[in-house]
């Protein structure tokens, strides 16, 4: 059998699937005739009610499904239509009779007649600070933008640069992809390589991959000690950084870490220094002992000196970063950037090419995209949330920035 045979011969049976999904969702059949018994364990009726409670309330009455998308025999996806917005729908089911529905994804609902306009309404509602800017690279104006210019903690959004150097670096000839250097000092999580054995010989190319795709800390503090900390502050300034000063001197994540876990009194002395003074103070500090010694549910709660202890840039700023990234020669960097691409399929299938890169602790959040159109043009999609006063919510802004990515795909 085909492929082509293949996605169109469950097409009736995924048909009946999407009208019984939506009549659950309106509460006009049983969950339990639908879904089957995993997918009603990780995700009970009462939490699926809610889901859909919250949609309507957000969005106006649920009102119908179309344009039913076959993907695999087993899966596919459609449009839920409300009143005032639309969402797409991922789903799945089983491969042998009833055929009960074994996933569904529902994505960020998008209002009717989006537009730049209110994206940027949307924008200005989050609490505390926000800025975004959807860019077509090499162009001087951006298509979209609020607050492009504004600096904001991007948390590790930085690790851009740090490839940056990195690629920089390789195309010199003073490192190469498959040099194999050993662990350092443990970072903490997010990433895998903290828990590795102690001086494990890693590639480089293996620790640039982790420091993206997972956000490795200690795989980019590696990288950092490699490349050099003054290297990628050079990188910074030639990249076009607004505020370098603001960047500068690059923080390593565990001495990110150890300054928020340290007493206050040190915390507002680094604040207060200049460039100079705060080097000194990272010089000073214990790094490896504070981890070790610290209660880390203390960095699980407010924000904690995201207005001094951060990587700072502008949504432009980061714009200016991907851009050189995109425009290396070497295909590695690309690979890279695009293992993990953090994007709605839907969305990632209308473009060639989507590389990410995102960023985030308690009070900050920030997104970066790389797309490159099929018709050849490039891209990019920044956005920054900064809230000193609470914790951000990611699925919300996960949302607006989907509204971005919607909108680049249909410029």
């Amino acid at each position: 059998m085909s492929s082509m045979a293949a996605a169109q011969q469950p097409a009736s049976t995924l048909d009946q699937r999407v009208t019984d999904i939506v009549s659950v969702l309106l509460a006009r059949e049983a969950p339990e005739r639908v879904f089957a018994p995993p997918f009603l364990i990780a995700v009970p009726p009462a939490q699926l009610a809610d889901l859909v409670g919250r949609l309507e309330a957000a969005n106006g009455a649920l009102r119908s499904a179309e344009g039913l998308v076959p993907v695999t025999p087993t899966s596919g996806r459609f449009t839920l239509r409300f009143e005032k917005a639309t969402a797409v729908a991922s789903f799945s089911i089983e491969p042998r009779a009833p055929g009960r529905v074994t996933g569904l994804r529902i994505g960020s609902a998008v209002p009717l007649a989006d537009d730049a306009r209110t994206i940027a309404a949307d924008f200005a509602a989050l609490p505390g600070r926000s800025g975004f800017a959807l860019v077509r690279l090499g162009q001087a104006s951006p298509i979209a933008a609020a607050h492009a210019d504004s600096q904001f903690a991007i948390g590790s959004v930085f690790k851009l640069w740090v490839l940056d150097a990195l690629a920089e670096d390789v195309a010199a000839g003073r490192h190469r992809w498959d040099e194999v250097v050993r662990l350092g000092p443990r970072s903490l999580p997010s990433g895998v390589t903290q828990d590795w054995p102690a001086d494990a010989p890693v590639t480089v190319e293996t620790l640039a991959t982790l420091m993206i795709s997972m956000s490795d800390n200690t795989a980019t503090d590696v990288l950092i000690g490699l490349v050099g900390r003054e290297r990628v502050a050079a990188r910074v300034r030639a990249t076009g950084h607004s505020d370098p000063a603001r960047m500068l001197p690059l923080l390593t994540t565990a001495e990110s870490f150890a300054l928020k876990l340290s007493p206050s009194s040190t915390r507002e002395a680094y604040a207060r220094a200049d460039e100079a003074g705060q080097a000194r103070i990272l010089a000073g500090l214990d790094t490896e002992k504070i981890l070790a010694d610290a209660d880390l549910t203390a960095l699980d709660g407010a924000p904690t000196a995201i207005e001094t202890i951060e990587w700072f840039a502008s949504p432009a700023d980061v714009a200016r970063v991907v851009d050189g990234l995109r425009q290396s020669r070497d295909p590695r960097v690309l690979a890279i950037l695009g293992v993990a691409p953090t994007m709605a399929r839907d969305l990632r299938e209308r473009f060639a090419y989507v590389g990410y890169k995102g960023g985030s602790e308690v009070g900050v959040i920030s997104l970066a995209w790389l797309m490159r159109r099929k018709s050849g043009g490039w891209m990019a999609v920044t956005a920054s949330w900064n809230d000193p006063a609470a914790a951000v919510d990611p699925q919300r802004f996960a949302g607006l920035a989907e509204r971005l990515l919607r909108l680049a795909a249909s410029d």
